[in-house]
């Protein structure tokens, strides 16, 4: 750690504006328990209000000071041993903190600076927190998922008995009336007396202008005005953050100007961390994520530039994985990065959007438990023994996400569901998923270590972990160049030889590996750490075959490794359920190949083929999912996709890491989930049905093949097709149409006539009928219908309507006059020669209906309609026979 000076100790002690609320916080607190303050950054919260709790006589036992981020638990420890004159970590020493991977305190350590998740690890192993006299949720305003269930928890232990236990809330920007109204009865503080006055300027970004050139040129104003200190500026990750170093570096080098320019994020070991923090005469550029945001007073910022982007976390509903977005920060978190230039004195901050982007801004961000993956929340809640569905929550949780993240934990054979009707209310929690509580990891890493540590490879299981959950994936998506599985066995065995250099004896590895491997030997014996079954939805196995990292008696190194490969393997399997991805087309997994290795389809397996085109993987429910052209896994088969990453404006998915797997694997671990289906469907390119035979594993078709359709099934597709008017019938033309004219008008004349009138339901069948038997198109595209259709009537009621409505009347003449059947009646039409001899219009449906008589000239056009043709040859005829006599001389005129 850094050292400081006896300067630095004397300044460290002067007097801060929180200092003023002292006492009004040590009365609030020994006649209450529970306290809410705000105040401006800079003012001494993270460090002076943790000692004015040590100075309380009410409070007893430990105070646990929770921080959004390692180093500002480990920066603050440090500061506050120093303004206590005492060495930190020392045995008398008050002060101590602890992260995830590192610790620091002494024996009579009272004071605990402890990142968010510390402190549901040591709810797991003493529920009432019965040591701990207080807890300080401190830059609450972040809300992570952590803090959210900290506080909750909290408030639950108070609930529970202790009334003795404290709880602070502190925070520069946060709605502290909602945390009154959560906490009530509670004292509030606000403290507004800003430390500095910090000047704000705004810049309006040109279109397409990158956030790291705008950095740099805010830079370059800095450094014109020739004012001192040191500039902080905000980027949202690592890529950025190293683009704007480069573009810093080219201004400082054109102007000349002596500079250090030094990152700061998460990822940085505790010596990196500590050259940002050391004084230095040298004006430093750190360029930072938000772990620099809250907390951290980085000595010597004057300046600050913010782009105003921040990377968070949100679930994806598509891909079942929190993926990283990048979003612009709301108003609380823009005012706490441009107070880190007012820490020390008066202050320049440049934000790089405009003043009006600046009023549009949310206030605060949305709560990570509203946005993120709940699995390892809720496997930590039913470690405590508390019911996520009825926990204290600030913001409850989306239903559908709950709902997710418990039907994940079940495949992963955590938890198991009751009778009750609401079946994720009644979870239980499974003594496997007591064990994957104990590590500090996602519960899919947890269920890995707990099978490969019972496997025999404790150690490249607890690498592969490290890696899974600390590293992130090959920025270009999928385009590893050996297997994750290959890198794991490398480095570990470089690692145990001594020789390894690199990735393979990365420090923060090796704490994060020994971590992982510490609490494998807590749990009760190594054989007994997984039970090799899988809960839920995926069925129970045996787990696998024993497998081990060293060598057995006469087994030599390649035997030995091939135990690691598929001991690894299984582990994956395990963790990963839901992620198992086919490759469809050419090289994918045909049927004939899975037919021969698990007995399925054998009777059609000459059928079976590759179904698509193209080079895709498919997932559960019929996700796709592409692996980069370049993977060395692009002509696996079968693949575990351990992260993927939706690709942009579609409902597919990039796969950023795998490995792969074989059937046998899965049929060893998962011999309860698979499901054998046969499904028909329409082949629109060669109108017909087609039969599908398929075996799904983990809700994955790993098999496909083309079998013979089923006819009766076949031909309901079929029907669906030609009744949707998708596929119109040759035969199904004027006379059909004409009879189902005819059946409707006599139903309409006669009541008591109860007879089928071709609703939509009625042709539906009589379509059913022309396709019965028949699969293709073609087959019945050109079928007579007309018998079809009369048949949906009985013998009798087809005579009935053939008397009561004939399809034609013969004339005198001879001829026959087809009748049109309307609403409105019926209708017929002829020439006028065809009705001499005929002195009245034909009456049908015995008498009921006259027809409607089209009387038409030789060039057949209508010179007469009527119902009355007595009337007609009275009063009409004599004069249409002069005009037309003389246009058409040689016809007979009567």
């Amino acid at each position: 750690m850094v050292g400081f000076s006896v300067e630095n100790r004397i300044q460290a002690v002067t007097s801060l504006p929180v200092d003023k609320v002292r006492n009004d916080i040590i009365r609030i607190l020994e006649k209450g328990n529970a306290l809410v303050l705000t105040a401006p950054p800079g003012t001494g919260k993270s460090t002076r209000i943790p000692q004015f709790m040590l100075d309380c006589s009410a409070i007893k036992g430990r105070i646990l000071v929770l921080q959004p981020r390692r180093i500002a638990a480990r920066f603050l420890a440090h500061r506050v041993a120093m303004e206590r004159v005492s060495l930190l970590g020392g045995k008398s020493s008050d002060t101590g903190f602890i992260t995830r991977n590192h610790s620091q305190y002494g024996e009579d350590t009272r004071l605990f600076f402890i990142t968010q998740g510390v402190l549901l690890e040591m709810a797991a192993s003493d529920p009432d927190l019965s040591e701990v006299g207080a807890i300080v949720f401190d830059e609450f305003h972040e809300r992570s998922v952590n803090l959210d269930i900290g506080l909750g928890l909290a408030l639950e232990i108070q609930r529970r008995g202790r009334r003795d236990l404290a709880i602070v809330v502190m925070s520069a920007t946060m709605n502290a009336q909602r945390i009154v109204e959560k906490l009530d009865p509670v004292e509030k503080i606000v403290l507004d007396i800003p430390l500095h006055e910090v000047e704000l300027s705004y810049r309006i970004p040109r279109q397409g202008r990158k956030p790291w050139d705008m950095a740099a040129a805010a830079l370059q104003e800095i450094l014109a005005s020739r004012r001192e200190g040191h500039v902080l500026i905000f980027m949202p990750g690592a890529m950025e953050i190293r683009r704007t170093m480069e573009a810093c570096r080219e201004i400082c080098s054109k102007r000349n100007e002596e500079a250090r320019i030094l990152p700061l994020m998460g990822s940085m070991t505790s010596e990196d961390e500590d050259l940002v923090m050391k004084p230095s005469l040298v004006r430093k550029v750190i360029v930072a994520t938000n772990v620099a945001e809250t907390s951290l007073t980085i000595p010597g910022v004057v300046f600050v530039v913010d782009s105003g982007l921040s990377r968070v976390s949100r679930y994806d509903s598509v891909t079942g994985m929190d993926k990283l977005v990048t979003e612009p920060v709301s108003r609380f978190s823009a005012d706490q990065r441009s107070g880190r230039a007012g820490r020390e004195g008066p202050g320049w901050a440049i934000r790089l959007w405009s003043e009006e982007e600046q009023r549009g801004k949310p206030q605060s961000s949305i709560p990570e438990i509203l946005r993120c993956d709940l699995a390892q929340p809720l496997l930590k809640l039913l470690a405590l023994g508390i019911n996520p569905y009825f926990f204290s929550w600030m913001d409850t949780p989306p239903e559908d996400a709950m709902k997710s993240a418990l039907k994940l934990l079940c495949k992963l054979g955590a938890v198991d569901f009751g009778s009750d009707s609401d079946r994720e209310a009644d979870v239980r929690l499974l003594d496997q998923g007591m064990k994957m509580a104990s590590f500090p990891c996602h519960p899919r890493i947890a269920r890995m270590i707990l099978h490969g540590a019972a496997m025999g490879i404790e150690e490249q299981i607890c690498r592969a972990a490290w890696i899974l959950s600390e590293e992130p994936p090959v920025s270009k998506a999928g385009s590893e160049k050996d297997t994750f599985i290959n890198r794991v066995i490398r480095e570990e065995a470089a690692s145990a030889s001594g020789s390894g250099q690199g990735p393979g004896e990365d420090p923060v590895m090796r704490r994060g590996i020994r971590k992982f491997i510490a609490i494998v030997h807590s749990i009760d014996g190594s054989k007994t750490l997984s039970d090799g079954r899988v809960h839920g939805d995926c069925g129970a196995g045996s787990g696998g075959k024993s497998a081990g990292s060293g060598r057995t008696s006469g087994e030599g190194s390649a035997a030995s490794e091939q135990r690691v490969r598929g001991a690894l393997t299984q582990s994956l399997a395990l963790a990963y359920p839901d992620r198992l991805a086919v490759l469809r087309g050419p090289g994918g997994v045909t049927g004939s190949q899975a037919s021969r290795l698990t007995g399925r389809f054998n009777q059609a397996a000459e059928q079976c083929g590759p179904m698509e085109q193209g080079r895709q993987y498919e997932m559960a429910d019929g996700l796709l999912a592409q692996l980069h052209e370049s993977s060395c896994l692009r002509f696996s088969p079968l693949i575990l996709a351990l992260d993927t990453i939706r690709i942009s404006g579609s409902n597919s998915v990039m796969i950023s890491r795998a490995v792969e797997v074989d059937l046998e694997v899965l049929m060893d671990l998962f011999p309860h989930a698979w499901q054998d289906m046969s499904s028909h469907r329409w082949n629109s390119g060669t109108c017909e049905v087609e039969r599908m035979d398929e075996s799904f594993c983990l809700s994955v078709a790993v098999e496909r093949c083309f079998a013979r359709v089923e006819m009766s099934i076949a031909s309901e597709i079929l029907a669906k097709q030609v009744g949707g008017n998708r596929l119109p019938l040759v035969g199904w033309g004027e006379e059909v149409e004409h009879w189902i004219q005819r059946v409707r008008w006599v139903a309409s004349l006669f009541p008591d006539f109860s007879v089928v009138q071709y609703e939509q339901s009625d042709i539906d069948v009589i379509i059913a009928e022309i396709c019965n038997g028949c699969y293709r198109y073609s087959q019945v595209r050109d079928r007579n219908c007309l018998p079809f259709v009369k048949n949906a009537l009985s013998w009798e009621e087809q005579r009935f309507v053939d008397e009561m409505a004939p399809e034609s009347i013969r004339l005198p003449s001879g001829r026959k006059m087809k009748i049109r059947y309307t609403p409105n009646g019926p209708k017929g039409s002829a020439r006028i020669q065809d009705f001499y001899g005929l002195d009245e219009s034909p009456a049908i449906a015995r008498g009921r209906a006259r027809v409607l008589l089209e009387i038409l000239a030789p060039n057949m056009r209508a010179v007469q309609v009527t119902d009355d043709l007595n009337g007609f040859w009275k009063n009409h005829y004599p004069e249409l026979r002069k005009e037309l006599s003389r246009r058409y001389p040689r016809h007979e005129w009567r």
